[in-house]
C-alpha cells in the first residue's frame, strides 16, 4: 500500500532543519550551594550553572539555567562536574540518542573532580523539557539539579508552530525540597520516605515570587503564554484566576488537541504548554498547592500574582474616538465617529484574521458570524476589544 505523506510538515520539517544553527554552551555542576529559604532558615543545594568566563561561572543556581533553543538547532553542551560525586544530565523528553541520555548505566556517568562531557543532539520537536542529574535520581533531583529546556517552534511567539500564539511569556518550573535532606545529605534515610515540606515556583517562594519579578503582568488583550512544569515527587495543582480562560496547547512536550480548563494536575515530571486570556481586568493570582503523592496531603501553597488592567483604562483615547457597540454583540456590531475611511480588520486572540474591510466615514456596522470570545478589532493605530456572547 502506498503511504501518504503530509507534504507541507515534511517541507516546514525540512525547512526547520536547513535553517537550524549549531549552539554551544557549557555548564558546571556543582553541590556547595548556599540559599537561605524565605522563612529565613539556611539550606545546601545542588545544581548546575554556566561555566565560561563571561558569566557567574563560580555560581549554581536552584533551579538551573534555562536552557533555550530554536527547532532544528544542533545542540552542544559542555559539562564540567566540580564536585566531588557523580552526575549527568538527563534530557527529560527529549528524543535523543543514549550515548547522550544521562542515565549511567545505559550511557556515561561523569566523575568528579573536574571531568567533562560533551552532550550532542539536534532539536527534533519543538515544547517545553527538563533536564535533571540522573545519579541517584531522588537524592540528586531534590537537591536541586535541574532545569527548564525550551524548543521554540518557526513560528515565533506561539506554544507550537501552528498554534498556541500568545503576545506575552511566562516560564515556571515547580519544585520541592525536603529541608531535612538538605542539611543531612550524607544521611537523608531510605529513598522511599522522601518527604517534601517546602515547595517552589522557579527557585522562589510566598512573598519572595512578587519580588523577585514572577508576577504575569498586562494589559487585557494580550495573551499570556505559560509554560510550567512540575519537576517535584508529588502532584502539584494550578488553580487559575476567574477572568482568565485558559487553553492547554501542549502537554509533556509534544503538541495536543487543544482544551479549556480553570485548573492543571501536574504529576511528576509533566510539563504543560498553555495561553491564558485575560476575559477582564485581574487582580488574583495563579494558585500553586503542593501535595504529598503518597497520602495527597497538602504540605504547601504558592501564589503566582495575576495584575492585568483593563484595555479600556489604557485607551482612553481611542475609546474616545472609535465608538463600538454593541459590546458584548451578537451579531453585528456598529462603529461610530471614523472620520476617515480606511482598512480595519478583526483578529482572535491567537492572532488569526477572521474578518477584514474598509469603514467609510461616519458610522459602520460589521457582521460577524464567529464563535463566542474575545476579538480584537485594529483601525487606524487604534485597537479596540468586542466580545460575542
Amino acid at each position: 500500500m502506498m503511504k501518504k505523506y503530509n507534504l507541507l510538515g515534511l517541507f516546514i520539517f525540512c525547512i526547520s532543519f536547513i535553517h537550524g544553527q549549531v549552539q554551544e554552551i557549557s555548564l558546571v555542576s556543582r553541590m556547595d550551594g548556599q540559599k537561605t529559604l524565605v522563612n529565613g532558615q539556611d539550606i545546601e543545594f545542588w545544581g548546575y550553572g554556566y561555566d565560561d568566563s563571561l558569566s557567574q561561572n563560580d555560581k549554581i543556581f536552584l533551579p538551573g539555567p534555562v536552557l533555550r533553543f530554536n527547532l532544528g538547532d544542533t545542540v552542544i553542551i559542555n559539562l564540567t562536574n566540580d564536585s566531588p560525586e557523580d552526575h549527568t544530565i538527563h534530557w527529560h523528553g527529549l528524543d535523543v540518542d543514549q550515548a547522550n541520555d544521562g542515565v549511567p548505566h545505559t550511557s556515561s556517568a561523569v566523575s568528579g573532580g573536574g571531568t567533562q562531557f560533551t552532550y550532542t543532539f539536534v532539536c527534533k520537536e519543538p515544547g517545553s523539557f527538563i533536564y535533571h542529574c540522573h545519579v541517584l535520581t531522588t537524592l540528586h533531583l531534590s537537591m536541586g539539579m535541574y532545569g527548564l529546556f525550551i524548543i521554540d517552534p518557526v513560528t515565533p511567539n506561539q506554544i507550537y508552530t501552528n498554534s498556541g500564539k500568545f503576545t506575552k511569556e511566562y516560564n515556571y518550573i515547580l519544585s520541592e525540597l525536603n529541608t531535612y535532606w538538605t542539611l543531612n545529605t550524607l544521611s537523608p534515610g531510605p529513598f522511599y520516605m522522601y518527604d517534601p515540606d517546602y515547595g517552589m515556583v522557579n527557585g522562589w517562594a510566598g512573598i519572595e515570587i512578587e519580588d523577585k519579578n514572577q508576577s504575569i503582568v498586562g494589559v487585557s488583550n494580550d495573551s499570556i503564554g505559560i509554560r510550567i512544569a512540575n519537576t517535584g515527587y508529588g502532584r502539584i495543582e494550578a488553580v487559575f484566576p476567574n477572568n482568565m480562560e485558559v487553553e492547554v496547547f501542549g502537554s509533556d512536550g509534544r503538541e495536543v488537541n487543544s482544551f479549556f480548563t480553570d485548573t492543571l494536575q501536574m504529576f511528576p515530571g509533566e510539563r504543560f504548554g498553555l495561553v491564558g486570556y485575560p476575559q477582564a481586568a485581574i487582580d488574583d493570582s495563579i494558585t500553586i498547592n503542593y501535595y504529598d503523592l503518597r497520602n495527597e496531603n497538602l504540605y504547601y501553597t504558592n501564589y503566582i500574582p495575576v495584575n492585568i488592567t483593563d484595555i479600556a483604562s489604557t485607551e482612553s483615547e481611542e475609546m474616545e474616538t472609535l465608538v463600538v457597540y454593541p459590546n458584548p454583540f451578537k451579531s453585528s456590531i456598529s462603529i461610530d465617529n471614523i472620520d476617515q475611511k480606511g482598512i480595519a480588520e478583526i483578529i482572535d486572540l491567537n492572532g488569526k484574521q477572521i474578518w477584514k474591510g474598509e469603514l467609510s466615514k461616519g458610522q459602520n456596522q460589521i457582521k460577524l458570524n464567529v464563535d463566542a470570545g474575545i476579538y480584537i478589532l485594529n483601525f487606524g493605530g487604534k485597537q479596540s476589544k468586542v466580545i460575542k456572547n
